[in-house]
């Protein structure tokens, strides 16, 4: 009777406790999902400022290559 009496206050106790710990639970996944959303958007980004770069270069190139075309003409 001793034994039935500490397991029915030991699982009262789990019970209380499910909550909570549910609760820390979903907390620590809303946490993991914020972490990868914020992961993946900061890649985005970083793959946008390479394109640009990438970009950016590309006109600087063409600019550099018409001002040499256009300084040849003008000798």
């Amino acid at each position: 009777m001793r034994i039935l009496t500490r397991l029915i206050f030991l699982l009262s106790i789990l019970f209380a406790l499910l909550p909570a710990a549910t609760a820390a639970v979903l907390s620590v996944e809303q946490v993991y999902e914020q972490m990868m959303t914020d992961l993946v958007a900061r890649r985005n980004e970083q793959l946008v400022v390479r394109r640009v770069e990438k970009i950016a270069r590309g006109v600087a190139g063409l600019a550099a290559g018409l001002g040499a075309h256009v300084s040849q003409e003008w000798r």
